[in-house]
């Protein structure tokens, strides 16, 4: 079965944080802005949440938002969700080995 690389991109964000502890630095990759833990993105069915707290699904309505916008005054880009993770790319080779070579490590 395929998936789209979305999904199984949101899928190894959240298996590397819950399983190896992986935290990820978080910030634009416009201009390097980093939210803090309270800010929160408007969803467009109204409801305020932080998209980092679960990979940019609204609690209210499970949109899953594939852009975000940089909340910096001096940006404001809108950019790929995905791209904001900053390692996933070193977390997603490291799982990549790890299940190639039949390693787990906790």
């Amino acid at each position: 079965m395929d998936f789209p690389l979305n999904c199984v991109a949101k899928w190894l964000i959240l298996y590397s944080n819950l399983t190896y502890g992986l935290m990820m630095k978080i910030y634009c990759p416009k201009c390097n802005w980093k939210p803090k833990k309270r800010t929160r993105w408007k969803c467009l069915c109204g409801c305020e949440f932080d998209p980092f707290e679960n990979i940019s699904k609204c609690p209210s309505c499970n949109y899953s938002h594939e852009f975000t916008e940089c909340l910096n005054l001096e940006c404001g880009k809108i950019s790929p969700h995905l791209n904001w993770y900053s390692g996933l790319d070193n977390n997603v080779t490291r799982l990549i080995y790890e299940v190639k070579m039949g390693k787990k490590n906790h």
